[in-house]
């Protein structure tokens, strides 16, 4: 009897943008099924499948990622350990195929050249909608050397060799290519209901992410990720202060400037940039993290589309509040203002610098947690500066700012409590994660 080697376990982990096709391929290769629900994948699936071959028994495990853009920063830690990474686009979505590049950018930062590679192009059915060629698709893979094949998840168009392709490419298995099609059995080890995989989340993976992530490969992570658990919380509720004290105070202020005479529209909105300097002074002396990194630099276009975008509103408003003549008038206001010169001039430079703060606050909950719950803030904000105005300026209490209140507390306890939900459903099947990924190792 032929000697028959141990069960040798490879992690592919399939990336590309949303609705690209990935778990159809997946569900495909898995039950010969296509769902024509769409059902977005939210995190990660997880799934596996044997193929016996004429003289070994491989396992593949299959990580089918989302791609959404806020589930990007957990990608690192999927492709972490993977022996082949598999790039999808859509032929009838140019966009998704441009992207294809950033995706195999990604897969090579993290993983260097200790990865099989496979770009794929899917929904060949869709011969009328098609926007990208087959020739360009193989001579994109040729220019950024890595494999190439077309599909249909929903015709089952090449899902097969698709698999066969990349076990071929497996170390080892150089010889597979001569083997027969019928050497490939399914098995799922996870699942035995066909529909699993697309009506619910399968064993051994999880579908939820909690929005204040932090997990992912420790050398990987920006400096606020390193930090321990309560540092970490302490981070974010500083960045909240500075936030909703900043935006209270710098709205408090512009209130109080108009209130006592000021009357100038271009300087009330000169002020909410006018101080960025003082946001250079934390640069000198804050260093940055020296650890490897996993973005590329962006081209010369990008960024100087960028800083004109930001630079032109620095301009026009110097220019503006020239030009509308109300620099003229400002020793006027100075002198008539209610409470005197001086405090004319200490209301403006504490609107600006009340801005400033706004701004650090609302960047850092963006570094440190996300775009989303930075914005949530921002929007709670809005209901708390009624409410300063109340104790500041003695304003009356009505009913407009009283259901503003609850709405904005509304909205915050939703947001809170799904990522509470979110979070205990993430801990519950994480070591199930943790054990597939170590297993992957073995």
């Amino acid at each position: 009897m032929a000697p028959v080697s141990a069960l040798a376990k490879y992690k592919l982990v399939f990336l590309g943008d949303q609705s690209v096709g990935k778990t159809s391929i997946i569900t495909r290769f898995m039950y010969d099924k296509f769902d024509n629900t769409y059902q977005a994948t939210i995190g990660i699936d997880f799934l596996s499948k044997t193929m016996y071959l004429e003289d070994r028994t491989v396992r593949l495990q299959l990580w089918d990622t989302a791609g959404q853009e806020r589930f990007r920063s957990l990608i690192p830690s999927y492709i972490r350990d993977s022996s082949v990474a598999v790039i999808v686009f859509d032929v009838a979505s140019r966009q998704s195929f441009l992207n294809t590049s950033k995706w195999i950018e990604e897969v090579r930062t993290e993983r260097g050249s200790d990865v099989i590679i496979v770009l794929v192009g899917n929904k060949t059915d869709l011969v009328d909608k098609r926007q990208v060629s087959i020739e360009e698709g193989e001579a994109n893979a040729r220019e950024l050397n890595v494999m190439f094949i077309e599909t249909s998840a929903k015709a089952g168009f090449n899902i097969k060799a698709l698999f066969r392709k990349i076990a071929a490419a497996l170390p080892g298995m150089e010889t597979l290519s001569s083997t027969k099609q019928e050497d490939m059995v399914d098995v799922n080890l996870k699942s035995t209901n066909p529909n699993a995989s697309q009506s619910q989340p399968q064993s051994g993976g999880y579908n939820q992410e909690p929005i204040l992530v932090r997990d992912g490969p420790l050398a990987y992570r920006p400096p606020c990720f390193k930090l321990k658990h309560w540092q970490w919380w302490l981070l974010v509720g500083l960045n909240i202060f500075f936030l909703l004290a900043g935006q209270a105070a710098a709205v408090l202020l512009g209130r109080f400037y108009y209130d006592q005479g000021g009357n100038s529209t271009w300087m009330a909105t000169l002020v909410q940039t006018i101080a960025f300097p003082i946001i250079l002074i934390p640069y000198f002396f804050l260093r940055s993290s020296n650890g490897p990194s996993t973005s590329t630099s962006p081209s010369f276009a990008t960024v100087s589309a960028l800083y004109f975008i930001l630079g032109v509103p620095l301009v026009f408003l110097p220019l503006a509040f020239r030009a509308s003549g109300d620099w003229k008038t400002l020793e006027g206001e100075m002198d008539g203002f209610g409470t005197g010169r001086v405090t004319y001039v200490m209301t403006l430079v504490g609107t600006a610098v009340a801005w400033q703060v706004c701004s650090v606050g609302v960047v850092g909950l963006i570094f440190v947690v996300s775009s989303l719950f930075s914005n949530v803030i921002s929007t709670f904000s809005l209901a708390l500066t009624p409410i300063a105005a109340v104790v500041v300026f003695h304003d009356k209490m009505n009913g407009v700012k009283i259901i503003a209140l609850l709405l904005a507390l509304w909205g915050f306890a939703t947001y809170i409590y799904q990522n509470y939900l979110d979070d205990v459903k993430a801990k519950k099947t994480r070591n199930e994660v943790n054990e597939a990924s170590n297993d992957t190792n073995c």
